[in-house]
């Protein structure tokens, strides 16, 4: 099979896994064959659109002077617009052949429990090594330190914990759970079952999300002493701790980093939720939702602290330059790749549907993220079929 049959069958693979999960759309067609920007190793638009200047801003970072780094663990915090960046590492390392670190099904390594090398193949078993973790696992830095090479980086993102629980109690539907309302949370009156503390949907979600994922036990999130040494942990972990509030200067500090190109942390929105069916907070709501999640905003206000400081480092002109040139880049890709957007009536999250389904860069851009975990699990079979547990 040569190269140009190969994008081929790549393309008509992930139009189809779009067209099944949006088979409701009437536009979701047949994917053309005329493959004009589909080659995996350059997936740009600058040659569609012949801009040298574009061309020129697309330079990897410090003239190229640094070497872009590959070898990455991206904890994937839920609710904090994690699916976004994890887009961005799911496309580079397609891109980039690297290897993925992959469940056998689903979107799920080993959590609730703390990742485990066992989750996944002995990389000896196919003489190489992993090079992206950037799927749903709980932080455990000993075993992914050990299944990963040396020069790994930690990265993570996080998410004002006020937003991250309304979030997250709509998405789930945790007034099942807790039999609570969102509102009683407003009300100075009402009260707070016990079982909100105590019970976590399926094992995995519920309050001090963030700090869960990072790997942190329950039974310690009401200790203040041991919340601060944890954070102090997880301090030394991560390379770069992202804030979703702060989403453009959290990309750029991603790109200086990980010596990447603009095109290389475009991304849109993926699995956002429509704004108006955001729920409103009046201040007691807001004070009974950060006590209940004290060690979550006690991590959040430790490294908003760190993450400003990193872009004073940085430089507020550069900082400004950077994020105008990402925006020029962003709005590009978008008027390149989408055709429209779609609001699922129950969930509220918003979809993209596609305008170029001859574009691989754009089924990248626009697919969920199960549809590009499906697709990148079974390519990967196909060159490492041991580096991956098959059913």
């Amino acid at each position: 099979m040569n190269r140009f049959t190969k994008q081929i069958v790549a393309i008509i693979s992930l139009t189809l896994l779009g067209c099944l999960y949006l088979q409701h759309v009437s536009d979701c067609q047949r994917p053309s064959i005329a493959l004009h920007q589909s080659q995996k190793s350059s997936p740009s638009i600058i040659d569609e659109n012949n801009n040298n200047n574009n061309h020129n801003n697309n330079k990897s970072n410090n003239n190229n002077k640094c070497k872009p780094r590959s070898n990455i663990v991206f904890i994937k915090a839920h609710k904090c617009a994690s699916s976004a960046i994890q887009n961005i590492f799911i496309r580079y390392g397609y891109f980039n052949d690297k290897i993925f670190v992959l469940p056998k099904d689903g979107n799920y390594l080993g959590h609730p429990q703390l990742f485990q090398r066992s989750l996944v193949p002995d990389p000896r078993s196919f003489k190489s090594n992993y090079n992206i973790l950037t799927h749903h696992s709980r932080l455990n830095y000993r075993e992914m330190s050990l299944l990963m090479p040396n020069n790994t980086i930690f990265i993570t993102i996080i998410r004002k914990p006020i937003n991250l629980f309304e979030s997250m109690f709509h998405y789930y539907k945790l007034d099942k759970l807790w039999t609570i309302t969102f509102d009683d949370f407003n009300q100075p009156k009402s009260f707070i079952p016990k079982k909100v503390k105590e019970n976590r949907l399926v094992g995995k979600i519920g309050i001090n999300q963030m700090m869960f994922d990072m790997g942190m036990t329950p039974k310690d999130f009401e200790n203040d002493d041991k919340i601060r040494h944890f954070i102090q942990r997880l301090d030394s972990v991560f390379s770069l701790v992202m804030v979703a509030e702060r989403m453009e200067e959290s990309l750029i500090l991603l790109k200086r980093l990980l010596c990447w190109n603009f095109d290389d942390i475009v991304v849109f929105k993926v699995n956002a939720r429509n704004t108006n069916s955001k729920h409103h907070l009046n201040a007691t709501g807001i004070k009974r939702i950060e006590q209940l999640n004290r060690a979550d905003q006690m991590l959040y206000e430790h490294f908003t602290k760190k993450f400003e400081r990193e872009v004073r480092k940085f430089g507020q002109k550069r900082m400004k330059r950077e994020i105008n040139t990402l925006r020029t880049r962003t709005k590009s890709y978008y008027e390149l790749c989408v055709n429209k957007t779609i609001t699922n009536s129950k969930s509220q999250i918003v979809r993209f549907v596609t305008r170029r389904e001859d574009n691989l860069m754009c089924q990248f851009l626009t697919n969920n993220e199960l549809s590009l975990t499906k697709f990148i699990r079974k390519e990967q079979i196909k060159r490492y079929p041991s580096s991956v547990f098959q059913n």
